[in-house]
């Protein structure tokens, strides 16, 4: 049976992992609203124009798994998720 003490210091080491491992791995793309995108920070540094007519077309192909989002990317019905969402609603 492990020491109490044990059991403290390995979950203190796993939560400094798991957040040193965030640190190291920043995001680029964050999360928006549609009725907020960041329009400027995707020109400056993609060069694509979030139009509204475009945002407009995202908004509609978007649908929910449950609990979950993703988005109809074609039109045979290929929907992009993450992966933990399609694996989960693949054993549904």
């Amino acid at each position: 049976m492990a020491q109490p003490g044990a059991k403290l210091l390995l979950k203190a080491m796993l939560s400094s992992a798991l957040l040193l491992a965030g640190l190291r791995a920043p995001a680029d793309e964050g999360m928006w609203l549609y009725n907020h995108p960041p329009r400027e920070l995707i020109r400056e540094r993609y060069g694509f124009e979030l139009t509204d007519a475009w945002l407009d077309h995202l908004q509609k192909a978007s649908v929910r798994f449950g609990g979950a989002s993703a988005e109809f990317v074609s039109e045979d019905g290929l929907v992009l998720s993450n992966h933990h969402v399609a694996r989960v609603r693949s054993r549904s």
